[in-house]
């Protein structure tokens, strides 16, 4: 039958020098499906957004391991991990 679903982009920095949250929202897509209907959702995670404010307030990005996390909610999603160096 026709609903709609919310395909959910999560982040987390597993190495990053402060605590972060284990799933952090960066972005998400409503999609409105028919009955047997499939829809392929893209995402783009810019750089800009994968950092965070250090204890002094400066913008920091930080190399090194990321969790990216696409689901229909916060708990029931794949998992990749990746390597990144900024």
């Amino acid at each position: 039958r026709e609903g709609t679903e919310v395909a959910q982009l999560y982040m987390q920095d597993v190495s990053a020098s402060l605590v972060r949250p284990v799933k952090e929202l960066k972005d998400y897509r409503r999609l409105r499906l028919g009955p047997g209907e499939a829809e392929e959702v893209r995402f783009t995670l810019p750089k800009k957004d994968m950092g965070f404010y250090d204890n002094e307030g400066k913008y920091r990005l930080e190399d090194g391991l990321f969790r990216l996390y696409v689901g229909g909610s916060s708990r029931s999603c794949l998992m990749q991990e990746i390597r990144i160096a900024f």
